[in-house]
């Protein structure tokens, strides 16, 4: 993948995230709910001022917020370090797609105090914390890593 390319879908990804999370903080209140698919899924304005699924919500902002960026740059800097080792596009990919929901949810925290989740899925009583396009991106990139990952220690291994 070329360093363009890397660049386009960075940006694409993180103004996605930012376009998705203005609509629903435009058209909602907290904890505000448009069922989308009954007993399933639906779109509810949540500020997480925790971290993943609302952890350490009781940390001063501005402690939370230097610990927060202090991760997020180890963790930029060990995966452009994993991409300096390879040249294979899927990784490329992978981790571009890590990168953008890490900036996505700093930016969003650092404008906002908070992160703005809205995605709710459910079954029944069973509610999955809610989360956003960013953190779907951190999902899928990693899954894809780890299937990249094990794919070819199987391969070593065999």
């Amino acid at each position: 993948m070329t360093k363009k390319k890397i660049f386009a879908l960075f940006s694409v990804l993180v103004i996605l995230d930012a376009i998705t999370k203005y609509v629903v903080v435009s058209r909602l209140t907290q904890f505000d709910t448009i069922v989308v698919i009954p007993h399933f899924f639906n779109i509810v304005l949540v500020r997480n001022r925790g971290i993943a699924f609302g952890l350490f919500s009781g940390i001063g902002k501005f402690y939370k917020n230097i610990v927060l960026i202090l991760i997020a740059l180890f963790v930029v800097y060990f995966l452009f370090g994993f991409l300096r080792e390879t040249g294979n596009k899927v990784l490329y990919f992978s981790v571009t797609m890590i990168i953008a929901g890490i900036v996505g949810n700093i930016i969003d925290r650092l404008i906002n105090g908070s992160v703005i989740d809205f995605i709710d899925l459910y079954i029944k009583r069973f509610h999955w914390p809610s989360f956003n396009l960013a953190d779907i991106y951190i999902t899928v990139g990693i899954v894809i890593i780890l299937i990249f990952l094990i794919r070819d220690w199987k391969s070593a291994n065999a």
